[in-house]
């Protein structure tokens, strides 16, 4: 019987030691979910830009793609219709390479007749718990 009275309020100070952690790493997991899912989200958009500036290609050269003529838009036009279309900033666009896919790799180099495109954003996301914010 004595044993169980010394046991008795044992988990009080437990807690009261682990709360501090747990609470950190319950912040740590928020901001970091945050950030995934802002890498994600715009990873998403990204892939539909794209694919909207692929279809400029249509067995066209570079220079015809980035000019345009009068059945396309150029490709700048392009890129801010399709980031308004899909509620992107076009300052978060950093990068739009125009290339060819080479045995599943892109390659950006002597490209005469571009039938792949890369589209590079980037976005800042604010952390609740931590000061600063991180890139996705």
């Amino acid at each position: 019987m004595t044993s169980m009275r010394r046991d008795r309020g044992a988990t009080l100070p437990i807690v009261a030691l682990l709360l501090p952690v747990l609470i950190l790493m319950t912040a740590f997991a928020v901001d970091l979910g945050r950030q995934r899912s802002s890498r994600r989200t715009m990873q998403a958009r990204a892939d539909v830009i794209a694919l909207d500036l692929v279809r400029l290609a249509d067995g066209r050269t570079e220079t015809d793609v980035l000019i345009g003529d009068a059945d396309h838009p150029s490709a700048e036009a392009a890129v801010v219709e399709s980031a308004a279309r899909n509620e992107v900033e076009r300052s978060k666009i950093v990068a739009v390479d125009w290339g060819t896919m080479v045995g599943g790799l892109f390659d950006t180099n002597a490209v005469p007749f571009p039938n792949a495109v890369k589209v590079t954003l980037r976005e800042s996301t604010k952390y609740f718990f931590r000061p600063g914010s991180g890139n996705a």
